[in-house]
């Protein structure tokens, strides 16, 4: 049988989870903005960029396995800008947005709700490893990884599968 890098594979898939719900939060995110709304948050420097999802979640996923490998070597510097990169990646193209929300339908608010915690999440591991504890950047990370297992668990088989 052959060996597969456990660690490696789990961050490869909390990766593809994230970038989809960030994508569905990047795009209500400049919806709000094109219609006269403000967020007060720190991700308002997010690129405006359309993306192809395969190429954004390709980079989220070297995200989290910088984050993995800097854990280890107790850089939080790189814990915090890799993780700082998960929050402000580039958003999905007007096309993929389409698509996830027909994919999706009345679930997209839900997509779209945990696309923000995983922002959030990434947010607050930027923040814990600036404080130099592992325990405090681990349980971080471990918030991360939860909501990106949650978002794959609800959507990732429907937006996933080929389409026809």
């Amino acid at each position: 049988m052959k060996n597969i890098n456990v660690p490696l594979a789990l961050l490869a898939f909390f990766g593809l989870g994230f970038a989809i719900q960030a994508a569905a939060w990047a795009q209500k995110h400049d919806e709000h903005h094109h219609h006269g709304g403000h967020h007060a948050t720190d991700d308002q420097a997010r690129p405006h960029l359309g993306a192809d999802l395969k190429t954004i979640m390709i980079e989220l996923g070297r995200n989290m396995d910088s984050i993995s490998r800097a854990l280890w070597a107790e850089d939080f510097h790189a814990i915090s800008e890799s993780a700082r990169a998960i929050a402000n990646h580039p958003h999905v193209s007007g096309n993929e947005l389409v698509r996830i929300k027909g994919t999706l339908g009345n679930d997209f608010s839900s997509f779209v709700a945990a696309d923000k915690q995983v922002h959030d999440a990434a947010i607050k591991l930027s923040a814990a490893a600036k404080t130099h504890k592992v325990d405090t950047s681990v349980d971080a990370l471990s918030e991360l990884q939860s909501g990106c297992v949650s978002c794959h668990t609800s959507f990732r088989a429907r937006l996933t599968q080929r389409r026809e």
